[in-house]
């Protein structure tokens, strides 16, 4: 496995890409997160945090497409059929009610994803691609839209148990995109294989 550093060293002696897609994922911040100065603040008191391998993804992708684009693409969930029963004739979200939502959610996804743009990417332009539905489904729906020369995505940095049960959005994406994949791996897997060692 190799480290950002190393495969940003590799890849820059090739040419660069035009478009480089990149999938984002961010969380409310914790407090331990707000206190340490890792959270990001999107609007006064408004706290979201992202992975380190996400920031090392950013500004990887940043350094491949120099002068070029990047498309984050960010994928939401998807309420579409979402229920909330209660009392003796059950309850649920009117369809309006659902859309409503959506957009929302999509505003303060754009919102995080241009907060990141400003501080990780730099030097190249943005496009910002936000939908609702499982992140690999979003991420395959955005390349094949946009057709980028690569995508460059963070590992999730699941225990290996963990991801034998759910899957791996990385692999998923590594076995079923039409271009070339980087996955950056998580701190923790890096500690574990170092480079070069095979998982």
């Amino acid at each position: 496995m190799l480290t950002a550093e190393c495969m940003s060293t590799h890849l820059s002696t090739m040419r660069k890409f035009a478009e480089i897609l990149v999938p984002v994922s961010f969380e409310i911040a914790e407090l331990e997160a707000k206190q340490s100065g890792e959270a990001i603040e999107i609007e006064p008191n408004r706290y979201v945090q992202v992975s380190p391998s996400t920031v090392e993804t950013l500004e990887l992708a940043a350094r491949l497409a120099a002068g070029g684009q990047i498309l984050l693409v960010h994928a939401t969930p998807d309420l579409t059929h979402f229920g909330v029963y209660g009392g003796p004739q059950g309850a649920w979200f009117p369809v309006d009610s659902a859309g409503d939502i959506h957009r929302m959610t999509k505003e303060r996804s754009m919102l995080v994803l241009r907060t990141l743009a400003e501080r990780h990417v730099k030097g190249t332009s943005v496009e910002y691609y936000v939908a609702p539905g499982p992140p690999t489904t979003v991420i395959l729906h955005a390349a094949s839209k946009h057709r980028p020369d690569m995508i460059v995505l963070a590992a999730s940095g699941r225990s290996r148990i963990r991801r034998a049960v759910r899957g791996s959005t990385a692999n998923k994406v590594v076995r079923r995109a039409d271009c070339p994949v980087v996955v950056v791996p998580s701190p923790h897997d890096r500690d574990r294989y170092p480079i070069g060692a095979k998982i």
